[in-house]
């Protein structure tokens, strides 16, 4: 059984929160991160024709590409597509999920994906996001740095806001531990 915090715990490790934007809204919109997935729609913008299909293909997570709330709702009456889309999504128990600028801000996001398939060679991010690198160094007797590896390592890996962005050097131990590889969420047709 996998739950959605799981999933959210992948899609962090790849684009990580800390490279978003400040004025965009990524993370988890809707829903409770501890339910189980019981089916995974990925799109680019979270529509009601979405939900209609989310909730057809029992799908109760979307992972969107743009958030479907950016600034705020100061009111939830269904009067424009947004409130309805939100409203839709609590009623059916929906969990939604955005990867916007930070899934922009990655070198193997969607901009990467963009060049590859124009065919564009030696890109780059022009803009990298700045301030997001976080070392932790820690020293430990050589007989306990694979256990003391093992407790440090845990709980950064479910921290997104700093994963993949900690340099972690044992000094009683010569390795690095190696990057999660990221998930291709897009595949060429």
């Amino acid at each position: 059984m996998i739950r959605i915090n799981e999933v959210i715990n992948v899609l962090e490790n790849w684009a990580p929160p800390a490279y978003q934007e400040s004025y965009d809204n990524c993370g988890l919109l809707t829903g409770n991160s501890a339910d189980e997935v019981k089916g995974i729609m990925v799109c680019l913008d979270t529509t009601e024709a979405v939900l209609d299909e989310a909730i057809k293909e029992n799908c109760n997570l979307i992972i969107a590409h743009h958030p479907i709330v950016v600034s705020g709702l100061k009111k939830i009456t269904g009067r424009n597509y947004v409130e309805r889309v939100i409203i839709k999504a609590i009623q059916n128990n929906l969990a939604l999920y955005a990867l916007h600028t930070n899934l922009d801000n990655i070198d193997s996001g969607v901009n990467q994906r963009l060049c590859h398939q124009l065919g564009l060679e030696n890109a780059k991010i022009l803009l990298p996001k700045q301030g997001t690198l976080k070392k932790l160094v820690t020293f430990t007797p050589i007989d306990q740095a694979e256990k003391s590896e093992l407790h440090f390592l845990q709980p950064v890996r479910e921290t997104s806001a700093i994963t993949a962005n900690v340099v972690l050097i044992l000094r009683a131990k010569a390795h690095l531990s190696q990057k999660p590889k990221p998930i291709p969420l897009l595949e060429k047709s």
